[in-house]
């Protein structure tokens, strides 16, 4: 019986170490499908879906929730009086889920040209995705990993260290 429970103990632990999941097609579709929404709602002005979205790990780098869904709000608002709109949106299905502690997180690149006035911006990032005990996928913007990548693990300490991170690149169109 000992034997037993040391084994499935230690099939247990390793299957945990595991930091490449596979997770169904449903899951890779419903994150796309998430991010296509979040990108209408910034078009459209629509804070509140950008809001209940975002992943709380960024509620305290600007002073808590209450005071994110309120900056959130402005800068929102202020996008739109700029006219900014993001168009020519395409959003590619996560290749690789990755354990992070308590949450499955993957990273889902996008491409879009973004209209500022008379201006238009190529480019070519992604979104990072995490899932945890909530089971709701929760989204942070993974621009900033190409200027501080060390944020990223800040924000999933337990994320494996050797992944591949999607391109990220902005360019003027003339």
């Amino acid at each position: 019986m000992k034997q037993a429970l040391k084994l499935i103990a230690l099939l247990f632990f390793t299957t945990s170490l595991n930091a490449q999941e596979d997770l169904p097609a449903s899951e890779s579709k419903a994150v796309v499908t998430e991010v296509q929404e979040m990108m209408t709602a910034f078009n459209d002005g629509n804070s509140e879906l950008l809001i209940k979205k975002t992943h709380p790990v960024i509620h305290n780098l600007v002073g808590g929730q209450e005071n994110f869904e309120k900056t959130t709000a402005q800068g929102v608002k202020q996008i739109m009086e700029m006219g900014i709109k993001i168009g020519e949106l395409k959003v590619e299905q996560p290749s690789q889920f990755y354990k992070a502690g308590d949450e499955i997180v993957c990273f889902v690149p996008m491409s879009s040209v973004m209209t500022i006035k008379d201006q238009k911006i190529a480019s070519t990032s992604f979104m990072i995705a995490a899932k945890g005990e909530t089971g709701e996928w929760k989204y942070l913007d993974g621009t900033f990993v190409n200027t501080n990548p060390d944020q990223l693990w800040a924000f999933f300490p337990e994320l494996p260290k050797d992944i591949k991170l999607p391109e990220v690149k902005i360019e003027p169109l003339p």
